[in-house]
């Protein structure tokens, strides 16, 4: 259920948080953890800059609360790396997240409903053929 009436906000903290997931506890904790602040932000519609937010799901995610906070509350830490990630994203037209794209091309960012993605794939599908008959 997406809760569409949500808060929006900068997303930059909980980039921060996912690159220390990664790199603190590898690519499968960064998994949960992105699924719970999305959860968090598309389901509960909680804003993704919100700290308390950003805290429950780590320890959601069952990363260690106190030091997602620290993480957190360090400015600094990872605020290199996220911003070289973002730079790379506005150079290849990233306008939201998450982003799909499919063939190479984005069809869609943020939540989209079930009839959205038929429509998406179908017409994608449809393209491809159509290339190939050219």
């Amino acid at each position: 259920e997406f809760e569409f009436e949500g808060s929006t906000s900068s997303t930059l903290e909980a980039h921060r948080l996912a690159a220390w997931a990664l790199h603190a506890h590898g690519a499968d904790a960064q998994d949960r953890l992105v699924e719970a602040q999305f959860s968090a932000y598309m389901e509960k519609g909680e804003p993704p800059n919100s700290a308390e937010s950003q805290v429950r799901a780590a320890a959601a995610a069952g990363l260690d609360s106190a030091d997602a906070r620290r993480v957190l509350e360090d400015k600094a830490a990872y605020a290199d790396e996220t911003a070289r990630k973002l730079q790379q994203a506005q150079r290849e037209a990233v306008s939201g997240v998450p982003c799909f794209r499919i063939g190479g091309r984005e069809v869609a960012t943020g939540a989209q409903s079930p009839e959205y993605w038929e429509h998406a794939l179908m017409r994608v599908l449809n393209e491809q053929h159509q290339a190939g008959r050219s």
